[in-house]
């Protein structure tokens, strides 16, 4: 009888414990706001695991842009580019910046194009030709509006020295810029200022 009442405690708790872990790091993380955006086509900022799920690799930084290396992928077409920024000082894998563009003939510098992605999308479905209403709808009011002529840039920052949002990632600033022309969203980019 011993021995079927602890054979039945340690399969509960083989069963009990791998849900406790995930609740308790669910209810230590902390809220998102609205307007921020953490991953294009389930490859997350500063996350090494999901370059290694939706890549298979970590590639090393082979894209140069100004004084940041990073990485680019294809979409399956090859008509939008993902760019992965790598700040200095970030472990490989981590990438610290997004931005999803259409493609112009930067094949060479890129990694295999994804085959399964039709078209980069984030977390919140925002991607390439959408509208700003509907950006709107999706992230609410943005902290900066430009507008000239047929083109349109929409800024939204977080640089609260008390956000936990900051603070659970160690960085000062978060910032998302969507930029328009005729109504068409043309360029996401998001993420993490270099420090």
């Amino acid at each position: 009888m011993k021995d079927r009442m602890y054979k039945y405690i340690k399969a509960m708790l083989v069963i009990i414990t791998p849900f406790s872990f995930i609740y308790a790091a669910y209810a230590e993380s902390p809220p998102l706001p609205r307007s921020v955006q953490l991953s294009v086509s389930e490859i997350f900022i500063e996350n090494e695991d999901s370059i290694k799920k939706v890549i298979g690799t970590i590639p090393k930084p082979a894209y140069s842009k100004d004084y940041f290396l990073g990485n680019c992928v294809l979409n399956a077409d090859k008509s939008e580019i993902l760019i992965l920024e790598f700040h200095s000082g970030n472990t490989a894998g981590n990438y610290s910046e997004f931005t999803v563009r259409n493609n112009q003939n930067e094949n060479a510098k890129c990694l295999e194009p994804l085959a399964k992605i039709e078209h980069f999308k984030t977390e919140s479905g925002i991607h390439l030709g959408i509208s700003p209403n509907y950006l709107y709808s999706i992230l609410g009011k943005p902290n900066f509006v430009k507008e000239k002529k047929k083109q349109l840039q929409v800024r939204y920052v977080i640089e609260d020295d008390k956000s936990s949002f900051l603070e659970s990632y160690n960085m000062p600033v978060y910032y998302g810029e969507y930029y328009f022309k005729d109504n068409s969203l043309l360029v996401i980019k998001f993420g993490f200022e270099y420090p």
